[in-house]
């Protein structure tokens, strides 16, 4: 996996983060693979457009996501609490 990681270019997202850009991904449902939706962050309505355009991609989560990325106890020893 970790090929596939690599193939997955995740330093773009870090490059779009270094220059001050709004970047914003969409799970696309294949493993370490995302739609990327960059724009000026000083920008709101392509700010507004951005999220569109997500929701226009978004599909449903499937296990991996759900087990992994959505399961706030892996991110906080006690759970995610308010």
């Amino acid at each position: 996996t970790k090929k596939i990681q690599v193939a997955a270019n995740k330093g773009f997202l870090r490059t779009a983060n270094m220059a001050n850009c709004f970047a914003l991904t969409v799970p696309s449902g294949e493993l370490s693979t995302a739609y990327v939706i960059l724009c000026d962050s000083n920008n709101v309505p392509a700010i507004k457009k951005s999220f569109l355009i997500a929701e226009s991609l978004y599909r449903e989560n499937d296990e991996l996501s759900e087990r992994y990325f959505l399961n706030y106890k892996n991110y906080f020893m006690n759970g995610y609490s308010n």
